[in-house]
């Protein structure tokens, strides 16, 4: 009957019969039928039925990318996406701090599709989801694709996307709870979406009676509705022990494994049969004086059809031993295309049967002593890119395993290694944020995914690549004018430390966060490199004993660490067969940490006298704690040790002032006590997990 009264309404309609029954069923087909409307040209603003139109949409649409999505965000952070530190202290001072980035869903109720190739990829992407993935709902699989990056077999759409603003195109959150009470008398928004209240209808029609009839106490009749909102960080600020801890601990391999025991690390087929492309920029011939350039023309390589491609090493002076460790495991690697640019210390690295410029002089003339060689990679990065060349670019402490140029897809703009630790981190995972004030709807989803490594990075010659080599340039040359907000020792470090932390906040920010109001994404599509082929130092140290034995990786990059050379050299010793190489070092830098480790075998009984040492006194005082995120760990008076997997014994490590041992379930554990957090480390395979107080938290049921 619909379709009649439809008819008889003048509403043109396009009747689809189908046997998905339930509205969630019902919402999943939406995908094959917005691909429909774009195959043949038409863009599509996609709209569900509980949304109030107060003014025409199309008149507030900033065409300028594939998807505009509107949010089920409630603040500037929520909305548009905000950066976070991660903390993970068993790496030490140096790689303590890393960011991550965060925003809530993109509803999949409202959006628009521009009549783009990367639109169409990714109606056909999630129309197959929905068809051979039974149990996943629409709203969940939009947000996925929309948000991550493409990884694997997974590829991804290579979607560029705007965030509407959420003051125009409203979530009911924010019209009940915010617009009602800030945004005055005179705002009148674009849409209104019911999304976060039941009954819809209530709200719906004081929305309705409010603009469109002028009422202008409609809004009013849900007094009971809180005028406030409370920011993300605030509602989990007593879930740290998970929310981090339990995060920067985490050790899930599944996906990652899974695609290096399939195919190694060569490009894998699409999961969706999907086949994205790029436009590459032509190969520009150089300017006379242009050294670089020049030397770029000489060493490039075409693989097939692809662009010319080089591998580029910017190095400064203090950067000889682990410069020539690198190129002389290029060079045993079959890596050809090598192309050194150096801030200095051209003499040192000549001889080594590669092409070295002295690029001193493409140093940005305002760049300080510590900003030289990152502001050079960028400079020499766009300036290639643009030439026609791609652009493996990687920093002087790298292992390479074998060559690179084969594990890469050419499938987006930027190909980049995370420096993420498992799946979740490494390819984002949906995170739910708890506002209990919101009662039904209370559990907001999202997606949260760790940072990509600047320093090691693949840029295909297009547009987009060289836009977003000259943001990093720009952002550089102001660093710290749109810095996250840091704390403790994560806003310290030396002036090359702070460098380095705002080159990654910066390459996260430009190639993850969504267009918003007048900020446009340079329009780089990323696709993340497996961890388990391009590794960072934090797998290295966690999962490289386990994991690498088996497995032999593209390449080793040193980023979490400070003391690089005996890293790089114990890399090199185990993935040449030495199977203890990596054994010698600590999971935390040892430049910043010490060296020495309190022992597993040996005397672990708890001993009285230790009583009132000050390691004892502060396990007990402070207890409970959680374990690797889950609470419930309580140091007791005499060595007793309570745990959710059973009860054990603790005690100090005598000639360590800050270690203690906890064994339990059949498994020795020491424990050193740092900077307020806790850190562990499994005696049988070095397994870290990380520990916290949770003594007098209100901690979410």
């Amino acid at each position: 009957r619909l379709p009649q009264w439809l008819e008889s309404q003048k509403v043109a309609c396009w009747p689809r019969p189908d046997k998905a029954l339930g509205s969630h069923k019902i919402s999943a087909q939406k995908f094959k039928f917005v691909r429909s409307f774009l195959t043949v040209g038409a863009s599509v603003l996609m709209t569900d039925i509980d949304v109030v139109y107060l003014q025409n949409p199309f008149d507030h649409l900033w065409r300028d990318a594939d998807i505009e999505g509107t949010t089920d965000g409630w603040d500037d952070g929520s909305a548009y996406g905000w950066l976070e530190q991660l903390d993970d202290p068993s790496l030490g001072a140096y790689g303590r701090f890393r960011p991550a980035m965060r925003i809530t869903a993109w509803n999949s109720g409202l959006w628009y599709a521009a009549a783009t190739h990367a639109s169409l990829r990714l109606m056909t992407i999630l129309a197959y989801r929905m068809e051979h993935e039974p149990n996943t709902w629409d709203q969940a699989a939009f947000g996925e694709e929309v948000a991550r990056p493409a990884r694997d077999g997974h590829h991804a759409a290579g979607i560029v996307k705007r965030a509407l603003s959420y003051w125009c195109f409203a979530n009911s959150k924010t019209v009940f709870r915010r617009l009602r009470a800030e945004a005055g008398s005179t705002h009148r928004p674009v849409v209104v979406h019911a999304n976060y209240h039941q009954p819809k209808q209530p709200r719906m029609d004081a929305v309705y009676d409010r603009w469109h009839l002028g009422q202008a106490d409609a809004l009013g009749r849900f007094s009971t509705e809180p005028t406030a909102v409370v920011p993300a960080p605030e509602l989990e600020v007593n879930s740290l022990h998970s929310i981090n801890d339990g995060f920067v601990s985490g050790s899930d391999t599944r996906n990652a494994l899974a695609a290096v025991k399939g195919g190694g690390c060569r490009p894998q087929p699409s999961l969706h049969g999907v086949r994205v492309s790029v436009a590459v920029l032509p190969v520009k011939a150089c300017a006379p004086a242009d050294a670089v350039c020049s030397a770029a023309s000489d060493v490039a390589v075409r693989r097939g059809s692809s662009p010319p491609e080089l591998l580029l090493l910017v190095v400064g002076s203090s950067e000889a031993e682990p410069a020539r460790l690198f190129l002389q495991s290029a060079s045993a690697a079959g890596v050809k295309n090598v192309l050194v640019a150096c801030d200095g210390l051209v003499a040192a690295l000549q001889g080594q049967g590669v092409t070295v410029v002295d690029a001193s002089s493409d140093v940005p003339a305002d760049a300080s002593a510590a900003s030289r060689v990152a502001r050079l990679r960028w400079a020499l990065v766009r300036r290639l890119v643009e030439h026609g060349y791609g652009v493996l670019s990687a920093a002087a402490p790298t292992h390479f395993v074998s060559d690179p140029f084969d594990a890469l897809y050419r499938d987006a703009d930027v190909e980049a290694m995370t420096v993420g630790w498992d799946d979740p981190s490494s390819y984002g995972y949906n995170h739910v944020i708890d506002d209990p004030s919101m009662g039904f709807t209370r559990f907001c989803h999202g997606s949260r995914i760790v940072g990509y490594e600047p320093r090691l990075f693949f840029a295909m010659p297009t547009a987009e690549s060289e836009r977003l080599a000259r943001r990093m340039g720009e952002r550089l040359g102001t660093a710290g004018s749109e810095g996250a907000a840091r704390g403790g020792e994560a806003a310290g470090g030396s002036a090359y430390d702070r460098v380095a932390r705002d080159e990654r906040e910066a390459f996260v920010r430009e190639l993850w966060l969504p267009s918003r109001n007048e900020y446009a994404h340079p329009g780089a599509v990323l696709r993340v490199l497996n961890y388990l082929c391009f590794v960072n130092s934090k797998v290295l140290a966690r999962q490289g004993q386990r994991v690498l034995a088996s497995h032999k990786p593209v390449l080793v990059h040193i980023d979490y660490h400070a003391d690089v050379v005996p890293r790089l050299r114990a890399a090199a010793g185990f993935l040449a067969g030495q199977a203890d190489a990596l054994r010698q070092l600590t999971a935390a830098d040892t430049t910043t940490h010490a060296a020495a480790r309190p022992p597993c075998a040996g005397a672990r009984e708890w001993n009285g006298a230790d009583e009132a040492a000050p390691a004892v006194r502060a396990a007990v005082e402070r207890s409970p704690w959680s374990w690797g995120g889950v609470p419930g760990f309580v140091f007791e008076a005499g060595g007793r040790l309570s745990t959710p997997w059973g009860p054990g014994q603790w005690g100090l490590h005598r000639g360590f002032e800050a270690a203690l041992f906890a064994d339990f379930i059949g498994t020795a554990h020491n424990i050193e006590l740092s900077a307020g957090i806790a850190v562990a480390t499994r005696c049988a395979d070095d397994n870290i997990v990380l520990m916290r107080s949770v003594k007098g938290l209100d901690l979410p049921k």
